[in-house]
C-alpha cells in the first residue's frame, strides 16, 4: 500500500458520451488504486444512456467523484469543462473504456517525479488476447517514441498534464473534429517548451473497440494518414479540407479524403523536387 502522506493531489478527468457499458469498470479500478489522493470528474456530453447514473452509483466508493454535463458533444469540450471545475494542479485525462491496475497511479506518478515530467503518457496493453492488437500496441509505442523529437504526438487514452500547461494552451482545441486533438495538445505543449515522454512503469488496459468496429488495419492507417496530413498542412487547414469535402459523413469517407489529399501532396512534392533539380 502506498504511503500517501505528502503526495500531491490529482484531478482525473474522464470525458464520456454513452459509455454505460464501460465506465463502471474504469471507476471500479480507480476505487482500488494504491494512490488515493485524487478526485474524479466525469465530464459528459449529454449521454442518452445510463452513463451518469452509473457514475453516481460509485459515489460511496469514490466520495470525491463529480459529474458535469455539456450539450456540446466533443472530447475536447468535455475535457476542457472538466478542467474548469478541477481542484488540483496535476491533471490526468482518461478515456472511459480503460481499466487500470491497482498500482497504475502510484507507479506512474513516481516515475514522473523522478524524471521531472509534467506532461507524460503511460503505455497501454490491449484488452483481449488478439496477437494483432498486441502488435498495434507495440507499433503505437515505438511510433510515438520515434516521432517524439520531430512531431511529438500521443494517444488520448491517458495523458498526464497540469493546469498551468492546460491554461497556457487554452486547453484542447474544440474546433478539431475528433481527429488527433490529443496529439495536437501534446504538440502545442512541446512547442511551448514543455518536455513530453512516455512512461514505462505501469500500463493501462485499453479497449480495442474502435479497431474492432472499423477494422484494425484501416484504423491504424487512418491514424497514420491523419497525423501525416495535419503535420504537412497544419491542423486547421486539414480540418477545413475534411469539413469542406466530407462534412459529417461517415469516417470511411474521411479516410478516402485523406488518401486523396496525401496522394496530391506527394505528387506536388515530387513535381517540385524535379523542378528544383533542373
Amino acid at each position: 500500500m502506498a504511503d500517501n502522506k505528502n503526495q500531491a493531489f490529482l484531478s482525473i478527468i474522464i470525458p464520456t458520451l454513452n459509455e454505460a457499458d464501460f465506465l463502471g469498470y474504469l471507476l471500479f479500478s480507480l476505487s482500488r488504486q494504491t494512490y488515493k489522493n485524487f478526485e474524479i470528474i466525469v465530464s459528459d456530453g449529454d449521454s442518452n444512456d445510463q452513463t451518469i447514473e452509473i457514475a453516481e452509483k460509485f459515489r460511496t466508493m469514490l466520495p470525491s467523484l463529480k459529474t458535469i454535463v455539456s450539450k456540446k458533444q466533443s472530447p475536447s469540450k468535455q475535457r476542457n469543462q472538466g478542467v474548469k471545475i478541477a481542484l488540483y494542479e496535476k491533471l490526468l485525462f482518461l478515456d472511459a473504456d480503460v481499466i487500470l491496475p491497482p498500482n497504475f497511479l502510484e507507479e506512474n506518478i513516481k516515475e514522473m517525479a523522478k524524471k521531472k515530467l509534467k506532461l507524460a503518457q503511460p503505455f497501454y496493453l490491449p484488452i483481449g488476447g488478439k496477437i494483432s492488437d498486441q502488435y498495434i500496441s507495440i507499433i503505437s509505442r515505438f511510433g510515438i517514441k520515434a516521432l517524439r523529437d520531430i512531431f511529438p504526438v500521443g494517444l488520448g487514452w491517458a495523458l498526464f498534464s497540469t493546469k498551468t500547461i492546460h491554461n497556457k494552451l487554452n486547453g484542447f482545441d474544440e474546433n478539431m473534429q475528433n481527429i488527433c486533438e490529443d496529439g495536437d495538445y501534446i504538440f502545442r505543449a512541446v512547442g511551448e517548451g514543455e518536455k513530453f515522454n512516455l512512461l514505462n512503469s505501469c500500463p493501462g488496459f485499453v479497449s480495442m473497440r474502435r479497431y474492432e468496429a472499423k477494422g484494425r488495419i484501416k484504423e491504424v492507417m487512418f491514424s497514420l494518414r491523419a497525423v501525416l496530413l495535419i503535420s504537412l498542412l497544419g491542423k486547421h487547414e486539414a480540418q477545413r479540407f475534411i469539413k469542406r469535402s466530407y462534412g459529417n459523413l461517415p469516417m470511411v469517407n474521411v479516410e478516402k479524403f485523406l488518401n486523396q489529399e496525401i496522394s496530391k501532396l506527394v505528387k506536388d512534392f515530387t513535381i517540385s523536387l524535379k523542378k528544383h533539380k533542373k
